[in-house]
């Protein structure tokens, strides 16, 4: 073998083994193979290809609330799209295909924050505080920039509707949001209220990050 010779490249190799590779990549690889060459365009997508990507990436979300099975793309589209569509609208598709109340709300909603009469607190602010003691000064500066991506849950209120303080209605309109975390703010809800949170929540990592 010549010295200068290299690890083979995707073209070289069998269409086979090629789509067994292909079959590992993420959705930026398969979209990054896709520039290469019209012949790797093609490969990279297959029907084939986007079909058990979809299942891979969503599948808590697919065994939560499709019976563990991708719903196929609408007539006249592509499983590639389709991957597309779904990582956007899956939460407004489970909501149709199981008629289920879901609630889509931030993680801390139901955080368990025992204070005074069972109130939470406001959400405190994150920040460090520049001292200048020659000038008498304690600065407090935020910490905008080490926040971390606030985090996802899915609740099911079905069940739990009809004993709803509120009204039927308030959860459903906030089952018709695709996230209700100011909705649930504003209505200051008790601690009591975050515990029957918790225990609405569906199980599984179907959080999404924003």
């Amino acid at each position: 073998m010549p010295s200068n010779a290299g690890p083979p490249r995707l073209l070289d190799l069998p269409a086979d083994i090629r789509h067994q590779v292909l079959s590992l990549c993420s959705a930026t690889d398969l979209l990054s193979v896709s520039r290469c060459c019209l012949e790797l365009s093609a490969a990279a997508k297959a029907p084939e290809l986007w079909a058990q990507l979809l299942q891979r990436h969503h599948g808590v979300v697919l065994d939560a609330f499709f019976e563990g099975a991708a719903p196929p793309p609408p007539h006249g589209s592509t499983w590639q799209r389709h991957f597309f569509h779904f990582e956007r609208t899956w939460l407004l598709l489970a909501r149709a295909e199981t008629g289920r109340m879901l609630l889509r709300m931030r993680s801390e909603c139901a955080a368990s924050s025992p204070t005074y009469l069972g109130v939470p607190p406001p959400a405190v602010e994150r920040a460090f505080t520049l001292r200048l003691p020659l000038l008498g000064l304690h600065l407090p500066i935020p910490l905008w920039l080490q926040q971390p991506a606030p985090t996802y849950g899915i609740f099911d209120a079905t069940d739990f509707a009809a004993r709803h303080p509120g009204t039927e209605l308030l959860l459903a309109e906030a089952a018709a949001e695709d996230d209700c975390t100011a909705r649930f703010d504003a209505a200051s809800h008790s601690e009591r209220a975050r515990a029957v949170l918790r225990r609405l929540v569906v199980p599984g990592d179907t959080a999404r990050r924003c």
